[in-house]
């Protein structure tokens, strides 16, 4: 789907007038570009992400959590917002669980090893006034600065959409929100807390990190400002916010 073989060689034909990171930039930004298209042209992406897309941006993701929250008002339910901070997300990221999921979106071939020698045998070290350490591998994370993580990270949370049917999820990148309705204030925080384990479960097998304290839960709607209810992941009680 990306680019020819020819394309993927470049750097050898341009070693000689370019540095080595020039040449990366440029490879970088012709991969993006093809992989942009790719993800628009088979409707990869959720609807529910609106990070780092073309024709979407903070504003629209606004919109869509304000219309969510104002029909649950408007029809007299109880809505629960559910703001979800992860530990250093782009650190964290799996090399081979990111490279199985675009696998499975179908980027194969000669498009799936670039990615993957882009990804993998990196290394760094930590060098203070004349002092260097040794160089070690790094094992997981994606590289800083790039113009591709961003995009990668999209590919790799994209399916937690689909851990819920009942719960409503906009997503910018790595800020995650979670929403849902109801009734009866009570049920929902039930079912908001039943359905939060499959999500949390989704979170460890992607060995994403959750930041339960800094994570925070409104209720919106005619509710008592007293109310008890509270909604809590592996036992920790989400702060509740107003």
């Amino acid at each position: 789907f990306l680019c020819s073989r020819q394309e993927i060689n470049i750097s050898s034909q341009l070693q000689a007038c370019f540095p080595f990171t020039a040449i990366l930039k440029i490879l970088e930004k012709v991969y993006n570009s093809r992989l942009d298209s790719f993800i628009e042209r088979c409707n990869l992406l959720s609807d529910n992400q609106f990070g780092f897309r073309n024709n979407h941006s903070t504003s629209h993701a606004l919109f869509d959590i304000i219309e969510e929250i104002t029909n649950a008002v408007d029809n007299k339910k109880y809505a629960i917002g559910l703001f979800i901070d992860l530990s250093k997300a782009f650190d964290t990221i799996n090399y081979d669980i990111l490279i199985n999921k675009l696998e499975h979106y179908g980027i194969r071939g000669v498009a799936l090893q670039w990615v993957t020698s882009y990804l993998k045998n990196r290394k760094q070290c930590v060098k203070i006034g004349d002092y260097q350490s040794s160089c070690r591998q790094i094992v997981c994370g994606l590289p800083q600065g790039s113009i591709l993580g961003p995009k990668l990270f999209n590919m790799y949370i994209n399916d937690i959409c689909k851990t819920s049917q009942v719960l409503k999820f906009i997503l910018f990148a790595d800020d995650t929100n979670i929403f849902a309705s109801g009734d009866d204030l009570q049920q929902l925080c039930r079912i908001v807390n039943l359905e939060l384990k499959s999500v949390n479960k989704w979170f460890k097998q992607n060995k994403l990190s959750l930041n339960l304290s800094k994570s925070k839960m409104m209720i919106f709607g005619n509710c008592n400002s007293n109310a008890q209810e509270a909604i809590q992941i592996e036992g920790v009680v989400i702060e509740r916010v107003h």
